[in-house]
């Protein structure tokens, strides 16, 4: 199978996204001793993080799917490795009415840290088809998964208020939200 640049570069960016996630915290304690040969460094950091893959299914996306798909994996075990406590999941571009329309795909609808078979449990999130909305909104998406009704309804539990915030869209197109965003 071919990367297209587009390709490349998504995968690019969800690497470079990952590694600045997992290297990333907050309220650090760092202390030199004038006598000291060495660096004493305890940093404490929130390790929560919600992470939502927003993903194009029409019809040019399926191979970009099965690429995310096969990097996913690697995510997932550096989340673990880290010790981060995390939520995945993932919802479509197509707002279509036969579309996911904000709604988290899968059963469960978000991935944890202590999911069984979790690389199995991607698939379903991640490989989504190509029959989706040529209409690709994918920022639209996002907002309608995140906010209300769905945030306490369909898609409860997803967003902590104590967590960090990862949004990834995967698409080849530009986005054609009807909405203005902010």
């Amino acid at each position: 199978m071919t990367m297209t640049t587009t390709t490349k570069n998504a995968v690019r960016l969800l690497i470079w996204v990952t590694s600045t996630l997992l290297s990333c915290g907050q309220n650090s304690e760092f202390s030199l001793s004038p006598d000291s040969t060495s660096l004493d460094f305890k940093p404490l950091f929130n390790n929560k993080v919600d992470i939502l893959l927003v993903i194009d299914n029409s019809s040019s996306m399926l191979q970009h799917q099965q690429i995310l798909l096969d990097t996913a994996p690697a995510l997932v075990q550096r989340l673990k490795e880290k010790d981060f406590d995390f939520h995945l999941g993932a919802t479509s571009t197509d707002l279509s009415s036969g579309g996911s329309s904000g709604r988290l795909i899968g059963n469960p609808t978000y991935l944890v840290n202590s999911t069984p078979n979790i690389n199995e449990r991607l698939k379903e999130k991640l490989l989504l088809g190509a029959d989706g909305s040529n209409v690709e909104r994918g920022l639209e998406g996002m907002r309608l998964a995140l906010s209300e009704p769905l945030a306490s309804d369909t898609n409860q539990g997803f967003l902590r208020t104590d967590s960090f915030l990862l949004v990834v869209i995967l698409s080849n197109e530009n986005d054609q939200s009807e909405l203005p965003t902010q």
